[in-house]
Parts: C-alpha cells; structure tokens; sequence
C-alpha cells in the first residue's frame, strides 16, 4: 500500500462504508436525502413545521417518521429561535440537547435547501477521520492497519448513516478523547468530552472512565477537572429551558434502561421462537447474533477491565454494562430492532477497538472477527432494503 500503509488502509476502510450508504441512498430511496432522513407526516403536519423544512423540500416517510427528522429540524434552526422547531420534536428538551450534529451540519451547508447534504456530510466527514485516526492508534501500539476495518464497518455506525443520526460523530469525539487521553494532550482531551457530550449526552461515559483512571492513577485534581466537560451541557440545557417553554426532565433518555438482560432476553426469545416457526431466518439469526455479540464482549470487557485498569477498559466496561441494561418493548423499542439497539450500542465497538494492543489475545480477535463478519451481513440487509430489521 506504499510508503504509507496506515493512511492508504485508513482511507480504503472510510471509502467502503460511505460507498455502501451511498448504494442504499441511490437504491432504497431514489437518491432523495430527505427519503432517507424520514420525516413523518406527524411531525410535518404540525403548525409551522412546514414553513421551517420548506428549504429541504422533504418527501415524507411514513406517519411516524423516525429520529433524523428531529436532527433535520434542528439543523433547520439550531438556535431554536423558530417556535415551530420545539413543535417539531417528540420530546423538545431532550432532543435539543444533541446539538452539535445539527450545528455541524450547517456550518458545512449554510444553505436551508442543503440541510440535508450538510447532514450526509457531517457524517461522511467524522467516518474519514474516525478511520485516519483509527489508523494512527493502530501505528502506536503495533498493530496492522488492516485492522483498521474493525473500527470502520460496524453495524453501529451503518445504521446512523442510514438514519441520519448523531453516533458517528459522537463515534468520533469519544475515540479523540481517549487517544487524547493516551498521548497526554489534556487541553484537547477536555474540549473533546465536552463535543463528545454536546451530540450525544451518553457519550460522558468516557468522562467517567477517564475520571476515574485518573483518580485511581492519584491524580485526583486532574480527575475533578475532567468532570467539568459536562458544563457546556449544562450551559446549554439553560439556553434551550429559556428558549422552550414547559418542564425539562434531565433524565429523559433513562426509559431506554430497565433491569439487567430483560430487554435483551425477551426479544431475542421471541426472535427465536419466531425462527422455529421458519419466519425470516436471516434476519432474524443474525439479530440475535448481535445481541448475542453485545452480550459476550460486554462479558470480555468486565474481564478486561478487572485486568488492564486503564482508561479504555473503564469506558469499555461501562458501555458494555449500558449493553446490559437497554430494555425494550412498546415505550422504546431498544432491543426490538437492530437500528435501535445498534445504534444506542455505539460506544462499545470502540472500546473493544481501543483495548487491542500489540499483545492482543485470541478472545480479543475472535469477537473483532465475528463483529466484522456481522458487520458486514447488517450492510447487505441495509442495501436489500431491509432497513428496519
């Protein structure tokens, strides 16, 4: 691959993704961007949401839509200066806190009839350097650049690419923080955590694993002064409470979680025994292969963490317990659906990937190879059109 093999590999792994999301663009929905982002009849038929989105011209969806709509408004008016924003969203104070992907957006595409483009960007734009620096973790610790395909196509960030939604760039600032955290860059590690948190509010789970490191390392200021990454938040959870009018709950993504393993058990029982009657075997082994797969690196990386006692495998362990307590059933649809639990699951590829050293294990390669091999089964089924499985 030439005189730079880690680069060459890097921009190879970013390519193949953004080349299959672009195949399901041009294939299962005519290459309409807003086809793709699907806004709901709902949402676009409330008072003023139509004149919000009239620069994107959308197609609508279906009656429900799903969540890049939101992403969508939000881009449309990221300051929520416009009451119909607000309206637009299913839950106002808890979408408006992902602020960032939409803010990212614009700043790429100022113009209200690109919005959507600036969305496709943004994405495209985090999975190149995801990858880039993928590749230099990779150079670092001695490892192949080839490897760099474990963190590129995963079945987390397929299906935001195909949704619209915020994980790949929140994908981006949690890896950033922690090879941050690694080549002792602290001014930039803080303003990461603090971009990580600002798109996806879960994503200060890397804050409490870098924290707590620290702390154990005897490092106890610099500990404390990484939990401040959380104030850009709570500075604009402020803005967006003045702006909104109504009661904010802070804890509004917590109906996601329930009891340990019931969402993951129930659905994947009731997948099973749909599989016994001969329904849809494909896709449904291969849902219960990932939740099977989230369950045993969840396992590895408990182990992992009672062994390294790093910041990587404090984060590792913390998203793999989030694996554990994601529920489902008719008020979330976690478990239900790989767009969701895929998607929600996001943190946790990463940190596998950021656990492999030089010495790598056999575990460790088994679970990247059968992630890769699932990975790459949830793309085929994205390009058939079997977006919702």
């Amino acid at each position: 691959m030439g005189r730079h093999p880690y680069i060459a590999w890097a921009l190879v792994a970013a390519l193949l993704p953004i080349c299959f999301s672009l195949i399901s663009i041009s294939a299962n929905h005519s290459g309409n961007l807003t086809h793709a982002i699907r806004v709901g009849s709902v949402v676009y038929e409330r008072e003023g949401v139509y004149q919000l989105l009239k620069g994107s011209k959308p197609v609508i969806w279906s009656k429900y839509g799903f969540d890049g709509q939101y992403f969508l408004c939000l881009a449309h008016d990221p300051f929520l200066r416009n009451q119909a924003t607000a309206r637009a969203l299913d839950a106002p104070h808890f979408r408006a806190r992902r602020i960032l992907y939409p803010i990212v957006a614009r700043l790429i595409e100022t113009k209200r009839s690109s919005v959507p483009f600036g969305m496709l960007m943004a994405q495209y734009l985090a999975l190149v350097c995801l990858s880039l620096f993928g590749a230099l973790y990779l150079r670092d610790v001695g490892k192949h650049p080839i490897c760099i395909f474990f963190l590129t196509i995963s079945f987390s960030l397929a299906h935001t690419l195909e949704t619209f939604t915020s994980e790949t760039l929140a994908t981006l600032f949690v890896f950033l923080a922690l090879f941050a955290h690694q080549k002792k860059r602290w001014l930039s590690l803080w303003f990461l955590c603090a971009l990580a948190i600002l798109t996806k509010e879960i994503s200060a789970i890397v804050v409490l694993a870098i924290s707590l490191a620290d702390f154990i390392a005897g490092e106890r200021k610099r500990a404390i002064l990484w939990l401040t990454a959380v104030l850009p938040l709570l500075l604009w959870i402020c803005y967006v409470n003045h702006q909104i009018p109504g009661n904010p709950n802070l804890l509004s993504g917590a109906k996601n979680l329930g009891l340990p393993l019931k969402g993951l058990l129930s659905t994947t029982v009731s997948d099973l025994l749909k599989m016994s009657a001969g329904k849809d075997l494909f896709v449904l082994g291969l849902r219960v292969l990932m939740r099977l797969w989230f369950l045993l690196t969840t396992i590895y990386c408990l182990y992992a963490c009672a062994k390294k006692k790093s910041a990587a495998a404090y984060f590792a362990a913390f998203s793999g317990i989030l694996a554990l307590l994601l529920t489902a059933g008719d008020t979330t649809f976690a478990y239900d659906a790989a767009r969701n639990f895929a998607r929600q699951l996001y943190l946790l590829p990463p940190a596998l990937f950021f656990l492999c050293q030089k010495e790598s294990n056999r575990i460790e390669h088994a679970i990247l190879l059968t992630f890769l091999l699932l990975s790459i089964a949830n793309h085929y089924l994205i390009i058939c059109g079997r977006i919702s499985f």
